[in-house]
């Protein structure tokens, strides 16, 4: 998708539909009419409204005419939970070669992995 300089990507308080990678050119992150932050190339944009289910929580308004590739939310949270399974499974590969958890079921072994990265994101908010 193609955008031109002053134009928005995204409004602040409308339903999110796409998670967007910016491939070219410069934008602005708008909150309550403030930029809080600028991106470039590279950088990618949109997440929290699509897996949260909440408006958008910001503005995003071109500095430079942009280019910008947009994936939709269906494909956009299938790719999310490809990436979460394959980490749980790393996981429990690790946790397998620890002697200790060697003999224990699948079953309890993911209730100790749910429960390693609900403490780990309760970690990183207060950080």
């Amino acid at each position: 998708m193609n955008f031109t300089k002053d134009e928005l990507i995204i409004r602040e308080g409308d339903v999110g539909a796409h998670f967007y990678v910016l491939f070219e050119g410069s934008a602005d992150i708008v909150k309550q009419g403030k930029t809080v932050a600028s991106i470039k190339d590279g950088c990618c944009f949109g997440e929290l409204a699509l897996l949260h289910d909440v408006p958008r929580a910001a503005s995003v308004q071109c500095t430079l005419n942009c280019v910008v590739y947009a994936i939709e939310r269906d494909h956009f949270r299938a790719i999310c939970a490809h990436a979460q399974e394959e980490g749980a499974r790393a996981s429990l590969a690790a946790i397998k070669r620890v002697k200790i958890f060697k003999t224990l079921y699948v079953d309890p072994l993911l209730i100790y992995l749910n429960c390693a990265r609900i403490l780990n994101d309760i970690f990183h908010r207060r950080s």
